[in-house]
């Protein structure tokens, strides 16, 4: 099996409805993890104030590693139940995966 991660990247008051959004959909992750980061990127001109001050808009960064073939039924929910311009994602290649223990 082919295994890739999947990153998202989206702002704060994306969260509720981004993770409703996961555990909704079949097959579920199986994990992930959510960092807090900075982002520049595409979308700027929305910064609020702060964030320009600062040069960077505040993102959460979920990570998931998972069937590369679950992949595109996901990206597709996703965009039908939380369609928004500020939730970015991408995927790049596991070349592997396991546990320690």
């Amino acid at each position: 099996m082919r295994l890739c991660k999947l990153m998202l990247a989206f702002p704060g008051d994306a969260e509720d409805a981004l993770l409703a959004a996961l555990s909704a959909h079949s097959p579920e992750l199986p994990g992930y993890t959510i960092l807090n980061g900075d982002g520049h990127g595409f979308g700027f001109e929305r910064a609020d104030i702060p964030e320009r001050v600062r040069g960077r808009v505040e993102r959460l960064v979920l990570m998931s590693v998972l069937p590369a073939d679950h992949v595109e039924a996901l990206i597709a929910v996703l965009r039908h139940t939380v369609p928004r311009q500020d939730i970015a994602w991408w995927t790049e290649p596991v070349l592997d995966f396991g546990r320690l223990a």
